[in-house]
């Protein structure tokens, strides 16, 4: 018995096999590679192949459907587990490699603040520099303004001089009295008038120093003197001889350097001249005089304190206000000392963070290009399985036999126009998410990029015909190999992008797809024949040929001509350069009554496509609202239509 049983059961299973072997085996005609040929091109190929097309029972050409949606199924399903995988990777590469970016733009931020602290350091040091040597050079010049101050301030004293004994009949008499006032002249400059006035006021302040007023001492005097000549008798031989005596007060300038008033004078032998400061007009050679003369002096003596105290009071002011301009000056230097001090020791601080700065950023850039090979890689993979995306789809279009219609031709015809209403029907489903990758930035966008459809292969699957009522239903399948074809993103850096630049690197990260200016036309469209009326959203466009503008995206079309049935193509404006819409318009058939009463005027019909006969109808996502023109409609079988797109 369990012999007989596993002979049932391998009897059973081979004519499974044998039966799903059948039911599945490949029908039709091979793959045929269409990529790259044009849309007459395919045409022509697809009335060749379909008019050699076998008819196949139903449940045949479906079960091939079947297998194929599988093997599709199977495909999406790899595809986009690999797509998941691969953008996760990338996504971590871009994240990896935006935080590597952000890193190095802190740390080259970090560093130039550093740099310009250094910098701004630096120059704070050569503007304290520079406000020192400005004070210095003030002070200087205040020095130099009191030693020429001094040179016009006097200092007065009252001074006598004598000669003793001179003959009477001395011959150089003028001589004598030359040597009377050099004598008290120079006895003056040597008494260093108001020296203790200047060490009290210009030394002791620091404005000059000693060894600075000596070298200064050199003076120039002069005054009016008055001469007295004063007879002497020896008791003993009863000749006489005389005592000449000059005195006056007397002006010096202690610091000028020419003594314009000290003029050479003959030397006379065996002459002594006695010079003598006036302090008491009681004492000394001074006693001599007569009362009057002691009364000038007494006089003379009183001008020589007003006119000393006027000069004292005259150095006192130079030496304030040159003391206070000294003392300012001496401060900011030392303020700009205490400065450069405490800059020097900011510098010591700030110069080993710049050095080790430049070695965390130099790393930080190697481990950021590193990431941008990584990243690179990653796009790369990414993209290469992003844009060999591929589907395969099968696409039934069927319609009724028209009388006196030849069958083959109506094959033909079902079958170009599935060829058009499929590529519009992919265009209008695949717009998702897709990448855009430029240099070192990647950025995901919403809008779909896919800028066509692209058909590699065509398999011509078979063909039937059912009987529904009194009329003919014609059936074809096709298969579609095809892909899409994607916008390419040009090198545009955005506002904020990330960027660092040093001296060894730049990186730019987040970039944008350069958007062009509007041209003035940017979509062009032709039907054939030309003349048909254009419309979008319900809203007259034109007539073709014509071109127009109209901005990117997504619109379906409409057109209508008398004697035609209206045409539809969806189209997707690009960004830049020119769209081209071409529609075949087909000859209005005229049907039977009996056909209009079981089944309407039908001008297509497709899953998700267009009825016709009023009403609304879907397609590519839009709302298509048919309004049929009744009388229009008896003369041409034709429709007018409104779209309006959501």
């Amino acid at each position: 018995m369990k012999s007989n049983f596993q002979k049932i059961l391998f009897i059973c299973m081979v004519n499974l096999t044998f039966t799903t072997m059948t039911f599945s085996q490949d029908i039709g005609s091979d793959w045929i590679n269409v990529r790259g040929k044009s849309t007459d091109q395919i045409e022509n190929l697809m009335n060749d192949q379909i008019r050699i097309l076998r008819t196949y029972d139903a449940m045949k050409v479906k079960s091939v459907e079947e297998r194929l949606n599988k093997e599709n199924d199977i495909r999406i399903t790899t595809f986009s587990d690999k797509k998941i995988d691969l953008r996760d990777n990338l996504d971590n590469a871009t994240d990896n490699k935006n935080d590597l970016a952000i890193e190095v733009n802190n740390i080259n931020r970090e560093l130039n603040d550093r740099k310009s602290n250094l910098t701004a350091l630096e120059q704070k040091i050569i503007d304290a520099d520079s406000s020192s040597n400005r004070s210095l050079h003030l002070i200087q010049g205040e020095k130099n303004r009191v030693e020429e101050e001094l040179t016009k301030i006097p200092f007065f004293d009252v001074m006598i001089s004598r000669i003793k004994e001179i003959p009477d009949n001395a011959q150089n008499i003028g001589e004598y009295d030359d040597k009377l006032t050099n004598e008290i002249f120079r006895s003056a400059i040597e008494n260093q008038l108001g020296l203790d006035i200047i060490n009290e006021t210009i030394i002791s302040d620091n404005t000059l120093t000693k060894e600075q007023v000596k070298i200064l001492l050199k003076g120039r005097a002069n005054g009016n003197l008055t001469m007295r000549e004063l007879q002497n008798t020896d008791k003993n031989t009863g000749l006489s001889s005389f005592d000449r005596i000059r005195f006056g007060l007397v002006s010096v300038f202690p610091f000028l350097e020419n003594d314009i008033d000290l003029s050479p004078v003959r030397s006379i032998n065996n002459v002594n001249t006695d010079v003598e400061t006036i302090k008491d007009i009681n004492q000394g050679i001074t006693n001599l005089l007569s009362d009057t003369d002691k009364r000038k002096i007494k006089s003379l003596l009183s001008q020589k304190r007003e006119k000393n105290s006027d000069s004292e009071r005259q150095i006192k002011r130079l030496a304030s206000t040159s003391k206070q301009l000294i003392d300012q000056e001496n401060y900011e230097i030392n303020r700009n000392k205490r400065i450069v001090d405490d800059i020097n020791n900011q510098i010591k601080i700030l110069k080993p963070e710049i050095v080790a700065t430049e070695s965390n950023l130099i790393k930080a850039e190697n481990e950021l290009n590193v990431a941008i090979g990584n990243f690179n890689l990653a796009k790369k993979n990414y993209d290469n399985h992003i844009f060999n995306e591929s589907y395969v789809d099968v696409f039934m279009w069927d319609g009724y036999l028209s009388q006196g219609k030849n069958k083959s031709d109506t094959y033909v015809e079902l079958g170009i126009e599935s060829f058009h209403e499929f590529l519009s029907s992919i265009r209008s489903e695949y717009i998702k998410e897709e990448t855009e990758s430029i240099g070192d930035g990647y950025s995901e966008i919403i809008e779909s990029k896919k800028s066509d459809v692209l058909i590699n292969e065509i398999k011509f699957m078979g063909k039937f015909a059912e009987t529904r009522g009194t009329r003919t239903n014609l059936v074809i399948y096709i298969a579609y190999k095809y892909g899409f074809e994607f916008e390419q993103a040009t090198d545009t850096p955005i506002s904020g992008a990330i960027k660092t630049t040093s001296s060894k690197s730049e990186f730019s990260s987040f970039t944008k797809q350069e958007r062009p200016l509007k041209p003035k036309d940017n979509l062009k469209i032709t039907s054939k024949p030309s003349g048909a009326n254009v419309f979008v959203s319900g809203r007259k466009i034109g007539v073709t040929p014509l071109s127009t503008y109209f901005d990117p995206g997504t619109y379906n079309l409409a057109f209508k001509k008398e004697g035609y049935q209206p045409g539809m193509d969806l189209i997707t404006i690009k960004e830049s350069g020119l769209t081209r819409s071409k529609t075949r318009l087909k000859r209005t058939a005229v049907a039977d009554k009996t056909e209009k009463q079981d089944n309407g005027p039908s001008l297509f019909s497709k899953k998700n496509m267009i009825m016709a006969g009023g009403g609304i109808a879907i397609l590519g996502g839009a709302l298509l609202l048919l309004n049929q023109d009744e009388e229009e409609t008896q003369q041409t079988g034709s429709v007018s239509i409104s779209i309006n797109i959501p």
